[in-house]
Order: C-alpha cells, then sequence, then structure tokens
C-alpha cells in the first residue's frame, strides 16, 4: 500500500464485519480497513506456474529408479531419427521399437505446477527418481512421491540456475497424469508377453436319436 511518505509492506489478516484486519509489518497495532480486502492465501495462486520445458531433441540420456520395480535407462542412439536404447531388459523380454522408446514431446515439456510447499513438509523417504541428461550437459534430476492424491516432485539442475532458483528448498505439486508420464515403469517400455494359444472345447452336437418306423399291427 502506498502512504504519502512512501511505501508501506502492510500484512493482510481476517475479515471483520465489512472490512479486514490489517497491519504494518514491524507494527503491533492491527487496523480495520474498509472495503475488504480480497487476496488469495493459497502459495499456488502467487507462483510462477511454470516448471519445465525441456523438447525431445535436447534429451541425451534418462535414468529412472522407480520407488518399485527395477530400474532402466534409455540412451539416443540418433539424434536425426530420434531413436533410443533400453538398458534392463528382463532376461526373456524383448524392447519396443528403437522410436516408441522415444520420451513422449510432452514428458518433459510444458510442466507445469500446480501447487507449492516447503520440501522438508513433504515425506520423499520413499521416492522415486527420474535423472535427464541434456545434450548441454545439463543433468536434471526429478525425485517423486505420491502422498494421497497428491504427486510432488523434488526439481534439481546443474546447469540450469534459474530453474535452481525457482525449485531449491520447495517441493512442487503436479497433475497426477503429468507424474505417471515421468516415472513410467519399465513394463511399458518392453514388448507385451505373448499369451498361451487358447484352448478351446470341441463342442459336442447334440445326439440324433434313430427313429424307427413301428410296424403296422392293425388287422
Amino acid at each position: 500500500m502506498v502512504a504519502p511518505g512512501g511505501k508501506h509492506a502492510v500484512i493482510v489478516g481476517k475479515p471483520v464485519g465489512e472490512g479486514t484486519f490489517v497491519r504494518r509489518v514491524g507494527e503491533n497495532q492491527a487496523y480495520s480497513v474498509e472495503p475488504a480486502i480480497g487476496i488469495e492465501t493459497e502459495p499456488r495462486f502467487w507462483i510462477d506456474s511454470r516448471l519445465l520445458d525441456v523438447p525431445v531433441a535436447l534429451i541425451q540420456s534418462v535414468d529412472v529408479k522407480p520407488a518399485a520395480g527395477a530400474a532402466y535407462s534409455l540412451h539416443r542412439l540418433n539424434p536425426a531419427d530420434n531413436t533410443y536404447s533400453l538398458d534392463g531388459v528382463p532376461a526373456g523380454r524383448k524392447a519396443l521399437d528403437a522410436h516408441a522408446l522415444a520420451p513422449g514431446p510432452t514428458t518433459f515439456s510444458g510442466l507445469t505446477a500446480e501447487d507449492v510447499a516447503p520440501a522438508g513438509g513433504i515425506d520423499f523417504g520413499q521416492a522415486s527418481q527420474v535423472v535427464v541428461t541434456l545434450t548441454d550437459g545439463n543433468v536434471i534430476t526429478l525425485t517423486g512421491t505420491a502422498i494421497a492424491d497428491k504427486h510432488w516432485l523434488e526439481v534439481k539442475a546443474t546447469k540450469d540456475a534459474a530453474l535452481t532458483a525457482k525449485t531449491q528448498g520447495r517441493a512442487v505439486e503436479i497433475a497426477s497424469y503429468r507424474y505417471d508420464a515421468l516415472f513410467k515403469p519399465l513394463e511399458q517400455l518392453l514388448v507385451p508377453r505373448s499369451r498361451p494359444p487358447s484352448r478351446r472345447r470341441a463342442a459336442a452336437g447334440p445326439a440324433h436319436a434313430t427313429h424307427k418306423p413301428t410296424p403296422n399291427t392293425a388287422p
């Protein structure tokens, strides 16, 4: 709020009557002001929600360590045709086609935060992790956990000062479908197991009774 002598930082409190309680920062005296001041109190209304925007063309490798299930790695084979190889294929299984292994165009692009919280307030003890290495040497580490119906990330980058400044000490909530795309299980990158041929039981046809004509015994 602006006063004749300059600017003052004001803490906005609870509503009262037709107004709102406020007080200047550094002072203990509270005032009731009218008309009421409407301010969104949830952090998600104040943050810059843009989080990651990494094109697939810049991805060199992706290392995934799910909280449950086998770890695996994807490595770019050819930048020209966007093909990848898969490390960690179980014995007796086969990886998908090299093109199908490529991360989706929106997996690491256009990722936005829906909410934010102090990282220390989120339990990342049983977390999944994705490490994305880019062609310029930047390494982005995403540590994720699902708590109830919320999906949280910790984000770190070795060569992105802006991203580090935005996410340091914070956990960000993302949409559940974006979370699932980031921490894709290994099974989704393998050719489905072949099903054994179904055994069809031969249907027995109905028995056909043989009708024998009755001898004519009439006199």
